[in-house]
């Protein structure tokens, strides 16, 4: 529905030829559903109603015994306006949903790249002995909540794994140069002993 001057609601439904009943409803910000007392509202579309045109039906909420006879009015401007502004939020709103569902579809291909990820470092974990840094992962969270913390313990590990191979790179450094001091202290003795 839309809302108008005067604080009066109103909307364009397409209704075929024939006798038709309907209540008005409101409905709460709560989702209650409101139904009006009394009885249906009739409305009848005639076979010969001219293309072009619509039948304007006045309904005040509780009222139906007030609603004034519908009247066939030609469509208005307006009446098109509102319908092309309803076709073009429609289509806005489909776009919204395939752009959500392809971020869905982005979030579960990174999560799926992380779990193959975190499975290969589970393996190697298991051939190397070394305890797995992801086993606080839950295997039941959700694939939005489970990626990023996947990719953040990623991280932590791959930090982790250079700091251990700059610190075995500088105790294999320190552990050449004493070797070498060794060498040279030794060799020092036998040319100094010969």
């Amino acid at each position: 529905m839309t809302w108008g001057e005067g604080d009066v609601w109103w909307l364009v439904v397409p209704v075929a030829e024939g006798d038709h009943e309907f209540k008005v409803i409101v409905q709460k910000a709560n989702g209650e559903v409101v139904w009006e007392d009394g009885d249906n509202r009739k409305l009848s579309v005639a076979a010969d109603a001219p293309a072009g045109s619509m039948l304007v039906a006045d309904c005040c909420f509780s009222f139906a015994a007030l609603m004034p006879e519908p009247l066939l009015q030609p469509v208005t401007e307006h009446v098109v306006l509102l319908l092309q502004a309803k076709a073009e939020q429609a289509k806005a709103v489909e776009a919204e949903v395939a752009d959500k569902q392809a971020n869905t579809q982005r979030l579960s291909e990174a999560a799926l790249a992380v779990a193959k990820a975190l499975a290969t470092l589970d393996a190697e974990a298991e051939l190397t002995g070394r305890r797995s840094a992801f086993t606080n992962i839950e295997s039941d969270s959700d694939d939005e909540a489970a990626a990023p913390a996947a990719a953040a313990l990623l991280a932590q590990a791959r930090a982790k794994q250079l700091s251990q191979a700059h610190q075995q790179k500088g105790h294999n450094v320190a552990a050449a140069e004493a070797a070498m001091q060794d060498q040279l202290e030794t060799m020092s003795e036998q040319v100094g002993g010969s």
